[in-house]
């Protein structure tokens, strides 16, 4: 099942996508954090200053385990569930 929330853009927080068992949380300086049941834990932090340049703003959790990631000014990233990068979409692939 595809789970997508969106919260009203803010400064501090612009995305967040919550599950059953995970939270994922992206800032407006470019970091995500991964909640679980264990706490809270950085997340994709290698690509954290590409991130900020981005400015994350939507994510969406799909059915085998990789996320979403979509910007306001750019195309969208796939991740891993480990926040390795495994694409970044371009205008071949129908984004805008």
């Amino acid at each position: 099942m595809v789970r997508f929330f969106r919260v009203i853009d803010t400064y501090a927080v612009p995305a967040i996508l919550v599950s059953t068992y995970l939270v994922l949380i992206a800032t407006s300086a470019g970091q995500l954090y991964r909640w679980r049941l264990s706490g809270l834990t950085p997340f994709a932090e290698a690509h954290w200053p590409q991130l900020a340049a981005e400015i994350p703003k939507d994510l969406l959790a799909l059915g085998d385990g990789r996320y979403a990631l979509s910007f306001r000014r750019t195309a969208p990233w796939l991740l891993d569930s480990e926040g390795n990068i495994l694409r970044r979409l371009a205008i071949d692939d129908g984004a805008p």
